[in-house]
C-alpha cells in the first residue's frame, strides 16, 4: 500500500507512473484507489488524479500485479456480505488436518472469533494479507487443541484495510 497526503485544499492531484513497460507483458497492473473503489489498468493510462477536499487530504492505493490468468482476483477486495460463509458447513471431521474454511478474498485482512453454543469463546483470529480467497481454519481452539462435535458460532470482519464488512452464523463440526 502506498498514501498520498496533501495540506492543499480544493487541488487537483495527479499521480503518475512510467515504470510499467518494466514487467513482463503477461502481467496486468493496477493502481487501486482503495477509498473510491475504482481499479485503473496501469498499462493503458499512465496517470490517476484526485482532487482534495477542504480539508486534509489521506488518500490510500494499493499497486495490484498479477498473471493475467489470475487478473479476476485483482479485482475489489471486499466480498459482499451473502459470500461470507463457512464451509463445508457441517464439517465431518475424519481425520486431524481438516479444516472449516471462511471465504474472504485475496489481499484482505480478517478477524475471526469463534464461539461454542454456550458463548464461551473458543478462539479468536487476526490473519492479514491473505494470499487466498478464504480463511482456514484448523478446527483447533486458542490452547490448540481440537474442538469437539457441536455447533459452533463465528463473527467475522473482512477489511481491505479502508472499509469492512462483518458477518455473523453458525456451523457444525461432526466428529
Amino acid at each position: 500500500n502506498c498514501s498520498v497526503n496533501s495540506d492543499l485544499k480544493n487541488t487537483d492531484i495527479t499521480i503518475s507512473w512510467n515504470f510499467v513497460n518494466s514487467i513482463p507483458a503477461n502481467f496486468d497492473v493496477y493502481l487501486e484507489d482503495i477509498e473510491a473503489r475504482v481499479n485503473i489498468d496501469m498499462r493503458s493510462e499512465n496517470q490517476y488524479s484526485v482532487t482534495t477536499s477542504a480539508s486534509k487530504m489521506n488518500k490510500l492505493f494499493r499497486i495490484k500485479v498479477s498473471a493475467k490468468e489470475y487478473s479476476d482476483a485483482l479485482q475489489f477486495a471486499l466480498p459482499n456480505a451473502d459470500d461470507i460463509f463457512p464451509y463445508p458447513n457441517p464439517l465431518v471431521v475424519s481425520n486431524d488436518g481438516e479444516s472449516v474454511k471462511f471465504k474472504a478474498s485475496i489481499g484482505s485482512n480478517i478477524k475471526l472469533k469463534i464461539f461454542d453454543i454456550s458463548g464461551a469463546k473458543v478462539t479468536e483470529i487476526n490473519a492479514n494479507n491473505l494470499s487466498n480467497n478464504y480463511y482456514d481454519w484448523n478446527v483447533k481452539n486458542s490452547n490448540g487443541r481440537s474442538v469437539s462435535s457441536g455447533v459452533y458460532i463465528f463473527v467475522i470482519e473482512v477489511s481491505d484495510g479502508v472499509n469492512s464488512i462483518t458477518k455473523k452464523g453458525k456451523f457444525a463440526i461432526v466428529r
